[in-house]
């Protein structure tokens, strides 16, 4: 029989454990309801842009952005801005908390995924500041997205409606495939691009 001393042990173990995955839950509750902000690229400013290549990490796909490309693709955001819906390439956004920038989140337009094509298809892409993971943000935001996304095709109806996201990862990015599958992706395939393989994953929009 366990003594008093190991039975008192053994419930203090049990009400810590519960008492931090609650505050975990708490704190994912109030970064997805209250913290989150999505604005254009185009949007960002200079600091926004160093901020955004200091983090100097890899995103969903294994690429790490250089400031100078930062730029660029932020002005060709603005671009994109000007082109109706039916016309876009891309759509791209950046994830903020607290008004400091932690991430991104990319569509890319793609005629080559899949075995139907379907020329409203999206490649997605994201990056999260590794000081900000674990936290639901990476969830969040791709719900996020697809729920922007998905209003858009339901407007322009049609073929459109049956559109698609794909996702390209690193297959060493577990941290990645796991936010893609509670996002209800599935496993397609893996892809080799440019001499590197990925695991692709999609899944339908409405």
């Amino acid at each position: 029989m366990k003594s008093r001393i190991s039975r008192r042990l053994t419930r203090h173990t049990k009400r810590t454990s519960k008492q931090t995955k609650t505050c975990q839950l708490m704190q994912k509750l109030v970064v997805q309801s209250n913290k989150l902000r999505y604005i254009s690229l185009a949007e960002l400013d200079d600091t926004h842009i160093a901020q955004l290549a200091r983090l100097n990490e890899k995103d969903s796909s294994g690429t790490v952005w250089t400031e100078k490309e930062i730029k660029i693709f932020v002005e060709d955001e603005k671009t994109q801005l000007t082109l109706p819906d039916i016309s876009r390439k891309f759509y791209s956004y950046g994830i903020f908390m607290d008004g400091r920038i932690i991430g991104y989140i990319c569509g890319k337009k793609s005629y080559l995924l899949g075995k139907q094509p379907n020329k409203f298809d999206l490649l997605l892409v994201i990056l999260i500041d590794t000081t900000y993971k674990n936290m639901g943000i990476g969830t969040n935001s791709i719900n996020w997205f697809i729920k922007t996304y998905a209003n858009k095709i339901k407007r322009l109806g049609g073929y459109a409606r049956k559109a698609r996201l794909f996702a390209d990862i690193a297959p060493s990015n577990i941290g990645s495939i796991r936010v893609f599958e509670k996002n209800n992706f599935k496993y397609a395939n893996d892809i080799q691009i440019k001499g590197k393989m990925y695991k692709r994953y999609y899944r339908g929009i409405l």
